[in-house]
C-alpha cells in the first residue's frame, strides 16, 4: 500500500498555501525528517500545482528540488495538475500523475501520455461518481468501474 502524500494546494483552510518562500522551504524539510523514513511514501509536490496562484513554475521546480536532496530514500515523486498537465520529462518526476476533466473518457489517455513522457502514468483523478452539477463529479457506478478497469487492466498501468 503506497501513501500518496501531497504537500501543497491551493485549497487549503490552514494556511499552507500562504506560506512565504522561507516558511515553504522549512515545511518541506520537516516534512522529510518525519516521514522520508516511511518505505510505502509516495510524495505528490502538489494537488493542482496550476491553481495555486501563491506559486509559479520556477517554485515549483525549486521545491522539488528540495525534496529530491531532503530525500535520503529516493520515493517515488509525482505533481498532480488541475488543468495543465505538469511536464513529467523533468528528471525530478518518477511518474506523471494526471488528472483529466473529460465526461466521456479519461483512462484513453494514458496511452499519450505514456507515450509523451517515457514514464509510468498513474491516471490520479478518473471523476467522481455522485449527482453533482459538474460532469466530473455525476459518474455513474458504472463508468466508474470502467474507467478503473480500462486503466489498471486494459491498458496496463499499474504502480510506478
Amino acid at each position: 500500500m503506497e501513501a500518496d502524500l501531497v504537500l501543497f494546494h491551493p485549497y487549503d483552510r490552514w494556511g499552507f498555501a500562504s506560506m512565504n518562500d522561507k516558511e515553504n522551504d522549512l515545511y518541506i524539510s520537516y516534512v522529510m525528517n518525519r516521514l522520508a523514513g516511511y518505505h510505502n511514501v509516495w510524495w505528490s509536490l502538489a494537488d493542482g500545482w496550476d491553481a495555486d496562484q501563491n506559486k509559479n513554475l520556477k517554485d515549483w521546480e525549486h521545491y522539488a528540488d528540495l525534496l529530491v536532496r531532503k530525500d535520503p530514500y529516493h520515493h517515488l515523486r509525482s505533481i498532480h495538475n488541475y488543468r495543465e498537465v505538469y511536464d513529467s520529462t523533468r528528471p525530478w518526476i518518477t511518474h506523471a500523475s494526471i488528472h483529466i476533466d473529460d465526461l466521456y473518457k479519461s483512462a484513453e489517455y494514458a496511452d499519450h501520455f505514456r507515450v509523451r513522457f517515457h514514464k509510468p502514468v498513474i491516471m490520479d483523478d478518473l471523476g467522481s461518481e455522485g449527482n453533482l452539477p459538474n460532469g466530473w463529479g455525476s459518474l455513474s457506478p458504472e463508468e466508474m468501474t470502467r474507467r478503473f478497469w480500462e486503466t489498471a487492466i486494459a491498458r496496463g498501468i499499474s504502480r510506478p
